[in-house]
């Protein structure tokens, strides 16, 4: 009997600490950073403030403060390393942060779930809210594996056997069907 109870008393301890587990959700929040091509020398200022769940790949913006500047034609958005002082992003036109376009963000995620790359659209449209634009998360897809340690396989003169082309529909049944009436007639 005491047997017995310590095993329900270790079930219950292992059932609370998977579902604790479970009820984790890891969220991450990532700054997207804007800067002027014309302004390099000085540092970028925040764009958007995004929190992302890389398990369920939902995102929401947090904030959402675009400055336009008269005098930037071109404007760097991305990501911004202030420690390796390191750029990553994509170059759009200042015209695209203006309140009337409707802006999309794509945050491509690496194998650890952290964003390495962004992309940035945005489209003419009537924008009500500041918030109110579509966040996708991106993650890799692994490739197509070769098939490896296949043995080949060569003819008697040591080549690779010639592939017979497969016959067309026309070529199956209807030549045929032409034949065996004009062999009955």
């Amino acid at each position: 009997m005491l047997l017995f109870r310590a095993w329900i008393t270790v079930a219950i301890i292992s059932f609370a600490q998977v579902s604790l587990c479970a009820a984790k959700d890891p969220t991450s929040s990532i700054t997207i950073y804007q800067w002027p091509l014309s302004e390099a020398s000085i540092a970028p200022t925040s764009l958007a403030e995004i929190q992302y769940n890389p398990r369920t790949l939902e995102a929401q913006v947090v904030k959402y403060s675009p400055s336009t500047k008269e005098s930037a034609d071109l404007v760097r958005i991305g990501l911004y390393d202030k420690t390796t002082k390191s750029w990553t992003g994509i170059l759009t036109s200042a015209e695209s942060l203006e309140p009337n376009y409707i802006p999309s963000i794509i945050l491509y995620l690496d194998d650890s779930d952290r964003v390495w790359a962004i992309d940035f659209r945005s489209s003419p449209g009537g924008k009500t809210d500041p918030l109110d634009f579509s966040v996708t998360l991106a993650t890799a897809n692994p490739g197509p594996k070769p098939h490896l340690n296949r043995p080949v396989v060569l003819t008697a003169e040591g080549k690779l056997p010639e592939v017979v082309p497969e016959k067309t529909l026309f070529q199956k049944y209807v030549l045929a069907s032409l034949l065996v009436k004009y062999v009955k007639c």
